[in-house]
């Protein structure tokens, strides 16, 4: 009896090891599955991602071929040199009333970039922006920034801020990933940004990335995509200026804009709380010897940084209509500032319209044919791409020299353009019409 009791309790004992046993290894299989399952979602997603990017990459293929080849021409063309150092240029008037600006020739050492991902919260939540900077932006938030928005504008912006450097504790340049018509694209000055011409001025440089995937193109985009850079500064005042110095002065605008030094001084010592500051500013092309307009209605605005603040703030609540400003305009002894318009080689000129889908108009210069022939004969003609004859700009027998690159190795002539029969219908209009260019027409 004992015996069959204890075979009994073995045996029970061997079955419920066995049912365990069973047991764990059906759960086992079970997270197995759920694992497997779990890696298939994954790769699925992952190829669904994967696809995406391929049809992304597709779609844009031509854009980025065509700046692939501008780039390699802008990097092999002779026609515009890249001065390490800008020479002051001479004092002298300019048509339009007395002015003086010097550049600066004061060296910074070099130190290592600094690389912060930020989510902002009111530009979209799923874009990351990428932030390049010297040293903590709150110590420089304290006297004069200027921010704005890059394309491709590199000789400009090197003029730019040669010309400020001296006067500006701060410059905030950002640039983003994607096109105005929702394609990839280089990201222009973070492949230049380490070129010796730039060195002496990025210890003063902010510079934001923004990586973010439209997701759709058409003229809606291209209005949004512009003005996206700037709503990216604004999220980035107002994560790092809570250390700053609330009467510090914000100038925001579009690369291709930038205060004199005398509308630079005039704002510093008038500007005050509640006040906005708007510029009608000199309107160049190609360079400074062709002005369109000695009165131009610039994108430039100046605001003390509680100001600035407060008005991105009330784009983020929805409140814009409470955010009050009192406009106020340069006299008229104040050399107000530039505007210099398509101020870089034809190559990135061409490379700019391809790009962009809402510059000048409608109806916009964008829906037209442009190659590097067209904007060069159109340089050396004096004539807008919009087919008027410009204004050739001397101060008593000398050369507007603040812009270094006009006159660099430039020796094209005004004479015909060769287009053929079929981009000739794609021209613009008024270039057809323009009796300032003629054009050579070919099969």
């Amino acid at each position: 009896m004992r015996l069959h009791s204890k075979n009994f309790v073995i045996c029970s004992l061997t079955l419920t090891l066995t049912i365990s046993n069973l047991f764990f290894v059906c759960q086992f299989q079970q997270q197995d599955q759920q694992m497997i399952k779990l890696r298939r979602t994954q790769v699925e997603e992952g190829n669904r991602k994967q696809m995406k990017a391929l049809h992304d990459i597709e779609g844009c293929k031509n854009a980025n071929q065509e700046l692939a080849e501008t780039e390699n021409a802008s990097q092999n063309q002779t026609d515009v040199s890249h001065p390490t150092e800008l020479k002051p240029r001479e004092e002298g008037k300019y048509a339009s009333g007395n002015h003086t600006d010097h550049f600066s020739s004061n060296h910074f050492h070099q130190l290592k970039d600094i690389h912060v991902t930020a989510q902002p919260q009111f530009v979209d939540d799923n874009a990351t922006v990428s932030i390049f900077y010297r040293s903590p932006p709150h110590t420089l938030l304290n006297g004069v920034t200027v921010a704005f928005s890059f394309s491709t504008e590199l000789d400009l912006l090197h003029v730019k801020l040669d010309l400020l450097y001296d006067f500006v504790d701060i410059f905030i340049v950002c640039e983003c990933a994607f096109s105005m018509k929702g394609y990839r694209k280089s990201l222009i000055f973070n492949l230049h940004k380490h070129e010796s011409r730039f060195s002496k001025y990025r210890s003063k440089i902010v510079h934001l990335i923004d990586y973010k995937n439209p997701g759709m193109t058409g003229k809606k985009l291209g209005w949004a995509q512009e003005a996206r850079p700037k709503a990216v500064i604004g999220e980035y005042l107002m994560h790092n200026a809570s250390h700053a110095n609330p009467d510090s002065i914000i100038f925001m605008s579009d690369m291709d804009e930038f205060p004199s030094l005398d509308s630079l001084q005039w704002t510093k010592r008038n500007l005050r709380p509640g006040h906005t500051f708007v510029y009608k500013t000199f309107y160049y092309l190609y360079g400074f010897q062709w002005l369109v307009s000695s009165s131009s209605m610039s994108t430039m605005t100046a605001r003390l940084l509680q100001d600035e603040i407060r008005f991105w703030q009330s784009r983020v609540t929805g409140e814009q209509s409470k955010f009050k400003q009192k406009l106020q305009q340069m006299p008229d002894h104040v050399h107000p500032g530039y505007h210099c318009g398509f101020c870089q080689s034809p190559h990135f000129n061409v490379l700019k319209l391809r790009h962009a889908n809402v510059i000048d108009g409608p109806p916009f210069l964008t829906e037209y044919y442009w190659d590097v022939e067209i904007f060069t004969k159109l340089r050396a003609c004096g004539v807008s791409p919009r087919g008027k004859k410009l204004l050739r700009t001397e101060v008593q027998g000398m050369s507007f020299s603040i812009y270094p690159y006009q006159n660099a190795n430039h020796t094209e002539k005004c004479d015909a353009i060769s287009i053929t029969r079929s981009d000739w219908q794609k021209l613009a209009p008024e270039l057809q019409q323009c009796s300032y260019v003629h054009f050579n027409l070919s099969k």
